[in-house]
Order: structure tokens, then C-alpha cells, then sequence
């Protein structure tokens, strides 16, 4: 091969090379995701989600129920008791996971929407036994 077409190669295979990257598709990265919020809850799906949600806690699903939990306690459309419903679910399921301080903090926007605490007190009374339910008020409620 002489030293024109060498060259020529050398560019052609430079250029192709500088290509490739765009070409392939990249995995998804954390740090470079564009994360699409779902449509917020209508009020007449949220007791659906809600129900979906407390079936796949007792399933033991509880990354599933808390995904759904959340876009009840997030949807500014939904009732007020509903979101708390929702986020004491959350509470719940983080605290089973493990997670205290998220757990606090959903339980503490479930009980300021949920002022006289109704909500709140029946969704924990539902959710476990008694010994469980006693030790989620001390660990999270304090």
C-alpha cells in the first residue's frame, strides 16, 4: 500500500472510529437519566392504586407498593386523607426496608395532612400485627 492510500485509510478509519460512540446506544446512567414524572393520580384512581398498593405490601412486593403509594401521595388532586393514606404506606414500607429517617419523614407529611389522625391510626392498625404496629410507632412516630 503506498503512502496516499495509507493515509487515506488512516482517515477513513479515524473518522469511523470517531462515529462509532454516537452510534451505539448507551446504557443508562443514574447521573445522566432525565426522569419523567407519571401523570399525576386522577381522584377516582386513586383508591384503585391505593388497594394495588396494599396488596403487593401483603405480597411482600414492597418496592411495587411503594412506587405506587408515592404517586398517590404526590398527586395534588387527590384528597387530602387519600395522600395521607399514602404516605403512611410509605412510611411502612420504608421503615420495613430498613429506611428510618425516610420513614419519619413520610409519616410526618402524612400526619400534616392528616391533622385529627384517623387516617394514620387505621392505616397502622391494618397494616400488621400488634407487636409490629408498636414497634413502628416507636421507631418512626417519636
Amino acid at each position: 500500500m503506498d503512502a496516499s492510500r495509507r493515509r487515506s485509510f488512516t482517515l477513513l478509519a479515524a473518522i469511523a472510529c470517531a462515529a462509532l460512540p454516537g452510534l451505539v446506544p448507551r446504557p443508562a446512567a443514574a447521573c445522566g437519566m432525565i426522569v419523567i414524572d407519571p401523570p399525576d393520580v386522577s381522584p377516582r384512581a386513586a383508591p384503585l392504586l391505593l388497594s394495588a398498593a396494599a396488596q403487593r405490601l401483603e405480597a411482600g412486593a414492597l418496592p411495587a407498593a411503594r412506587r405506587l403509594a408515592v404517586r398517590v401521595g404526590r398527586s395534588p388532586r387527590v384528597a387530602a386523607a387519600q395522600r395521607a393514606e399514602a404516605w403512611t404506606l410509605v412510611a411502612w414500607i420504608d421503615w420495613r426496608q430498613g429506611a428510618r429517617p425516610r420513614a419519619t419523614a413520610a409519616l410526618q407529611r402524612a400526619r400534616e395532612l392528616d391533622r385529627a389522625g384517623e387516617t394514620v391510626e387505621r392505616v397502622i392498625a391494618r397494616s400488621g400485627s400488634p407487636e409490629l404496629q408498636a414497634r413502628f410507632r416507636a421507631a418512626v412516630a417519636g
